[in-house]
């Protein structure tokens, strides 16, 4: 019915006559059709719409757009109904294995995080509260400034500088000192800069140093998760993102869930084993290769899930900050 003829030429390349007429499952990537229909379709004049889908491009490539919008229904004689949108590219992280720490000491805890080119924490994976004492929804909205010791706000600054103005893929910033409700902790935290210069977001990970019992300081194991390259296209963790990829991002995204759980199940089991004394076949003679690479995804479980679980809900997270445009 209508396109805003700038929006349309700049972001899809087509004119905006080129789409006047046309159904919008002319357009919309076929994995993703039936969710984008299913929405519209029961969509209410008092719930506002917030989809994410890949759309086709005039080149005939796909970009995934993030759609925001509203039902509108008039009153007056003839009722009619049309739906009013508005949408906005959202790019696909990149995440190599290779620069994934791997999990350390299981009495030294890691989380990961989404935050602003200024330290705004845009999301948190729930072992945020095993790590900090505080719930995701506790930090969601807040800046990661306020946790960190005064003493280390240059270094912190410098790093989000310097990854901001480089192509650098990380930057470190070790023994970076939080101050926390619980009391003060040391940690590791490694900068992912998945967009190259002047990045709208950033991925974090944060991993303990000190122990929680003695309060030593460890040094960090820079071991990563290289070994798992092979298991992904290019080694990127999120490879089955791809904007040309069959499969649809919520159907991804809800699988990963599943497999993550299952992968979390079967590690609680095997520790529940090994401190009751009790030895596993896999113990004896050793993992097989499936078990392995499982093992390996479930080291990266804390990335993909709780990130990607972010991707597929932006638009309803954005939504609780409405002084802040998260941008992805």
């Amino acid at each position: 019915m209508y396109a805003s003829p700038k929006a349309t030429k700049e972001l899809l390349g087509f004119e905006a006559e080129d789409l006047l007429g046309h159904n919008v499952s002319d357009f919309v990537h076929p994995s993703d059709l039936v969710f984008l229909l299913r929405e519209l379709r029961s969509a209410s004049p008092n719930q506002p719409i917030n989809i994410v889908c890949r759309f086709r491009k005039h080149n005939g490539h796909y970009l995934y757009l993030e759609l925001r919008g509203h039902v509108y229904e008039g009153t007056a004689g003839k009722r009619t109904r049309c739906i009013v949108m508005s949408g906005r590219q959202k790019k696909v992280g990149r995440l190599f294995a290779g620069d994934v720490l791997l999990p350390g000491d299981s009495t030294l805890p890691e989380s990961w995080a989404k935050i602003s080119p200024e330290g705004l924490f845009l999301y948190n994976c729930p072992q945020t509260q095993s790590l900090l004492g505080l719930t995701p929804d506790q930090v969601f909205g807040h800046c990661l400034f306020e946790y960190v010791n005064v003493g280390d706000h240059d270094r912190l600054r410098k790093g989000l500088t310097l990854i901001n103005q480089s192509s650098t893929r990380f930057y470190d910033v070790p023994n970076l000192r939080l101050t926390l409700p619980s009391g003060p902790i040391h940690v590791h935290l490694r900068l992912f800069n998945d967009s190259g210069s002047q990045a709208q977001h950033y991925f974090v990970q944060l991993k303990r140093l000190s122990d929680p019992k003695t309060g030593v300081v460890h040094p960090v194991d820079f071991h990563t998760l290289g070994s798992f390259s092979h298991m992904y296209q290019d080694g990127n963790l999120f490879d089955f993102l791809w904007d040309e990829d069959a499969a649809s991002l919520y159907f991804e995204v809800n699988q990963l869930r599943v497999q993550n759980k299952k992968l979390r199940e079967e590690l609680e089991t095997l520790a529940a084993q090994q401190s009751g004394g009790g030895v596993t076949k896999d113990s004896k003679g050793g993992p097989d290769k499936e078990r392995q690479e499982r093992s390996g995804s479930s080291s990266s479980s804390g990335t993909t899930d709780s990130v990607l679980e972010e991707t597929a809900s932006t638009a309803s997270r954005n939504q609780r900050v409405p002084s802040y445009r998260a941008s992805s």
